[in-house]
C-alpha cells in the first residue's frame, strides 16, 4: 500500500537527516543487532494499528529514539564509591529534540507538504538503562492521517472467475443465467 510506504519512508528520511540519528529501523526490533555500536543514536518506527474513514488513511505511530550510556569513573571519591557520571541526561535531551523536531515537520513544517495531519498529542514516555548495552532515549506515540490515493477508480483492477474487482467496486456477472 503506498500509504503505508509514504507514511513510514518519509518519518524515517526526516529522522535521517537529523545530526542527532545514524540509523532509522522499520518494523520489529528484534531483527536488528542493538549490540552493535556503530549504529547509534537509534530511531525506531513502529505502526501500532491501521484504519481507513472517508478517504482518509489513519495510523497509530510509535516512534522511539535511543543512544547508548557511556559511564566514566571520575577520580574523585565521594563517601565510599567513586563518583560516576554518564551521559544519560545528554541523551534525554538531543533525543527529546528529534522527537520535536518530527513534530514541527508534521505539523507545519515539510512533512505537512505530504498533507501529513497529527491528529493526537504527541505523547513522549522516556526510557532508561534500557536493554543489555544500556540505551536511554524516548518512545513518541501520535496517530497519523494521510490522503488515501487508492481511493479513486483508475487504479488497477482484476477479474477472478466472474467477479472482477477494482478499487472501487466489485461487480457480479452470471453470463449462464436463463432468467
Amino acid at each position: 500500500m503506498i500509504g503505508y510506504y509514504n507514511a513510514t519512508e518519509l518519518i524515517r528520511a526526516h529522522l535521517l537527516a537529523d545530526r542527532n540519528i545514524n540509523t532509522v529501523v522499520i518494523g520489529g526490533l528484534d531483527k536488528v543487532d542493538i549490540t552493535k555500536q556503530t549504529i547509534f543514536p537509534l530511531a525506531h518506527i513502529l505502526i501500532d494499528e491501521h484504519y481507513a474513514i472517508g478517504g482518509k488513511l489513519n495510523y497509530s505511530i510509535r516512534v522511539a529514539v535511543m543512544d547508548i550510556v557511556k559511564t566514566n569513573i571520575i577520580d574523585e571519591f565521594v563517601g565510599e564509591d567513586w563518583k560516576l557520571i554518564d551521559n544519560n541526561q545528554d541523551i534525554l535531551n538531543s533525543m527529546q529534540a528529534v522527537i520535536e523536531s518530527l513534530e514541527s515537520s508534521l505539523r507545519g513544517g515539510t512533512l505537512s507538504n505530504y498533507l501529513f495531519e497529527v491528529r493526537s498529542d504527541v505523547i513522549l514516555t522516556p526510557f532508561e538503562y534500557r536493554f543489555e548495552n544500556i540505551l536511554t532515549g524516548w518512545e513518541a506515540t501520535f496517530d497519523l492521517t494521510i490522503p488515501n490515493n487508492v481511493t479513486d477508480c483508475t487504479g488497477s483492477s482484476f477479474t477472478l472467475d466472474r467477479i472482477s474487482f477494482s478499487n472501487c467496486l466489485i461487480t457480479f456477472s452470471n453470463d449462464n443465467c436463463n432468467c
